[in-house]
Formats: structure tokens, C-alpha cells, sequence
């Protein structure tokens, strides 16, 4: 996955980096992710910062999960 339309498609929203790690079975640390403001995750219901956008590392991550 390149970008993140396709989880933005589905829930309508960025999720928080635990709920993308559970839900795409991958390790995504914080240095992997770019943040947007904090706000209620779609998936998990909790105040959390969401990954809007992912660096050269989270791209790799995701390509090969």
C-alpha cells in the first residue's frame, strides 16, 4: 500500500498507528508514521493521535507485509 486512501475509503478516516498495526498485521513505529492533530480513532474509539501520512519506512513496511 502505497498510500493511505484505501484505509480513509473504509473508515472514513485515518486510524491511530495501534489500529492500523492490528489491522494490517505490521510493526509501525513512530518514527514510521507522520501524525495529524489528535481526535477520536474510527476503529478503536479512543482519543489518539492518527497517522496521516507514513515515511520511506512505513512505505517498506507496508509494501512487504
Amino acid at each position: 500500500m502505497l498510500n493511505l486512501n484505501p484505509i480513509k475509503a473504509e473508515y472514513y478516516d485515518y486510524l491511530c498507528r495501534r489500529c492500523m498495526n492490528m489491522s494490517y498485521r505490521v510493526r509501525l513505529s513512530e518514527k514510521d508514521c507522520v501524525f495529524g492533530e489528535a481526535t477520536t480513532c474510527p476503529s478503536c474509539h479512543r482519543y489518539k493521535r492518527l497517522v496521516t501520512g507514513l515515511r520511506a519506512g512505513g512505505h517498506i513496511k507496508m509494501l512487504l507485509k
